[in-house]
């Protein structure tokens, strides 16, 4: 064992040494303040040593096979292995009997999470998570008027930094909701987070880097126009004439009638008499709402300490662009935990974390300005690239016109019917700003052998701002 300078040395230390399936022995070793010394061990087989160490729902390190709760580890290898940039979805595959679903495809977007199946019908299925010993909020406050509609915001959870986790253990008997009551019926999360160790500073550095693509495309036609019964109309409906059929060339106007005029002038739509144009805009119109969606997430960390005190030190910061144009999730984690020895009997630990989180939601769900919804409706023969606009009738102007395909010269009304997707993406904004603090500090004192004191107090505070 290398012992760096100015540490130990001259002093006497206790040694143990320690492996799977035999006893554990310990023993006073006189460090040299120079040069190097022996110390030999001599460990007894112990055949049933071979014993998995979990963190109970108080934080404490405990035998497993001593526990009356059924538990599963999750090893933090394993969540950053997967590329998540969620800490909640990364979850997901780890443990048994435990369910995991993303809400949306948003970045940044709430997780669901199951323990053993839903417990209830009408209330909250989430389990409790407890980190550092301290239970914190995972809320998730949805920004529309239910599930099925308005935005998907993100669960609390998420504003943790996966690459500062320790461990987790995911409870799920019921014994293990004894000592949080009602609110952990559901199964207990508990996250620790990483501590610094004893000796140089150490230096790390990490990064993550990973591209989206659309798994699927819904399949749309492209051989009638807007319409019904074989004929051009401005119906919701897109049987119409058959494009194919149609003379080409530009559509036939009626200038005398109202017309729409694009934000920038650069672009005027008069009022259609007789459809012309057999061009289709599915392609272009889907590449205007979707894109390759892009992750980055880069990871700093120090840490070190003697044998009375160590410090872990911690900064990530997450960029998250999504495969809707205009959504995105930005994230930055700062850390600091430290932990100092006061005495041979008495410890103090500190852990505190902060994030930001700044993000966009795109309107989901099945209401009148869902981004699908409109998008998926659209007519194949019209094209949504100028969604704004002054509306002309009569000398009058209507500026700030929504224009969408059940409406294609806007008109006096702000109410398009069904959105136009891109009027959704660059007018709907739903930006939502979120400052984090989350504290816990204990003092451990052990009297003596076999009996230990615990006191521990923390803060879990956020801002939430949409």
């Amino acid at each position: 064992i290398n012992v760096p300078a100015g540490t130990v040395g001259g002093q006497t230390v206790t040694l143990t040494a320690s492996y799977i399936g035999h006893e554990s022995q310990s023993a006073q070793v006189a460090v040299p303040a120079s040069g190097s010394t022996t110390q030999n061990f001599s460990l007894n087989i112990d055949a049933i040593g071979l014993k998995a160490v979990s963190v109970t729902a108080l934080g404490f390190e405990a035998n497993r096979d001593q526990q009356g709760s059924s538990s599963v580890s999750v090893t933090p290898a394993d969540m950053t292995r997967s590329g998540e940039a969620l800490i909640a979805n990364s979850l997901a595959g780890k443990a048994s009997n435990v369910i995991v679903n993303a809400v949306s495809g948003d970045p940044g977007a709430g997780t669901s999470i199951r323990i053993r199946g839903s417990n209830t019908i009408s209330g909250a299925s989430q389990p409790l998570v407890v980190v550092d010993g301290m239970p914190i909020n995972n809320s998730q406050i949805y920004g529309g008027a239910s599930r099925f509609g308005g935005t998907s915001q993100q669960s609390r959870l998420n504003d943790l930094n996966a690459n500062d986790i320790k461990s987790v253990e995911v409870l799920k008997g019921a014994s293990a909701a004894a000592l949080w009551g009602s609110k952990a019926s559901n199964g207990v999360i508990v996250i620790n987070t990483k501590e610094g160790s004893a000796g140089r500073m150490k230096m790390s550095y990490k990064r993550t880097e990973s591209f989206d693509e659309i798994h699927e495309r819904l399949p749309m036609q492209k051989t009638y126009g807007q319409g019904r019964s074989g004929k051009w109309t401005t119906h919701a409906e897109s049987w119409g004439d058959k494009i194919a059929d149609r003379t080409g060339g530009p559509d036939t106007y009626d200038s005398s009638k109202p017309y729409f005029v694009s934000e920038v002038g650069d672009f005027t739509q008069q009022t259609i008499s007789q459809k012309n144009s057999k061009e289709t805009f599915v392609e272009k119109n889907f590449n205007a709402v979707f894109r390759t969606g892009r992750y980055a997430q880069d990871d700093f960390q120090i840490s070190g300490g003697d044998v009375s005190k160590t410090y872990l030190f911690s900064y990530s910061r997450l960029r998250q662009d999504g495969i809707v144009r205009g959504s995105y999730y930005d994230r930055d984690n700062f850390r600091l935990n430290t932990k100092f020895r006061l005495s041979d009997n008495v410890s103090m630990t500190s852990k505190a974390g902060y994030s930001y989180s700044n993000s966009n939601r795109i309107q989901r769900g099945s209401n009148v300005a869902g981004l699908l919804l409109g998008l998926l409706r659209n007519a194949p023969d019209f094209d949504l690239e100028h969604y704004k606009g002054t509306y002309v009738s009569g000398g009058v102007e209507y500026p700030g016109r929504h224009r969408a395909y059940r409406r294609y010269l806007g008109g006096s009304s702000t109410n398009p019917i069904y959105n136009n997707p891109l009027w959704t993406i660059n007018e709907q904004k739903n930006i939502t700003r979120v400052n984090r603090l989350i504290m816990s500090n204990e003092m451990n004192i052990t009297p003596y052998e076999g009996t230990e004191l615990l006191f521990r107090a923390g803060v879990d505070t956020y801002t939430d701002n949409r």
